[in-house]
């Protein structure tokens, strides 16, 4: 089956924040809708956030960019 990587999933988190929180979210999100994580291309945040560790982290561990 083709997975592209064409998903895109908001993430807001409070300031230090864990990366394992992070992932854990974001995998819960997109299994719940029925998606693949290999269809994950980003993570995207607004730019305040853009820097902070678990978001660049999770983005690092799940392979996409941030």
């Amino acid at each position: 089956m083709l997975r592209p990587p064409s998903l895109v999933v908001g993430v807001g988190a409070s300031k230090g924040a864990p990366v394992e929180e992070v992932l854990g979210l974001v995998e819960s999100a997109v299994r719940d809708a029925g998606l693949s994580l290999a269809s994950l291309a980003q993570l995207a945040t607004v730019d305040a956030k853009s820097e902070e560790p678990g978001i660049v982290e999770a983005a690092r561990r799940l392979g996409c960019r941030w």
